[in-house]
């Protein structure tokens, strides 16, 4: 499955790369891409990790919320 998160505190290529870093270190995480223009993180994962990538992304510097459509 596929679980998206909107990024606050992004200002360049460095800070997308260093979230997407941290992210795949999680364990159960497959993939972790970062979308600098669009702030959005999207992660893919058998199991809902969202806890666990809000830590992780905090702990980066930055913030992380769960993707809400609109």
């Amino acid at each position: 499955m596929k679980y998206k998160f909107r990024i606050k505190g992004m200002s360049c290529s460095a800070c997308s790369n260093s979230i997407e870093k941290v992210v795949r270190k999680i364990d159960g995480v497959k993939q972790a891409d970062v979308s600098l223009i669009e702030e959005i993180l999207t992660v893919e994962s058998d199991l809902d990790l969202s806890k666990n990538v809000i830590t992780a992304v905090k702990k980066a510097g930055f913030k992380a919320f769960p993707f809400a459509e609109k």
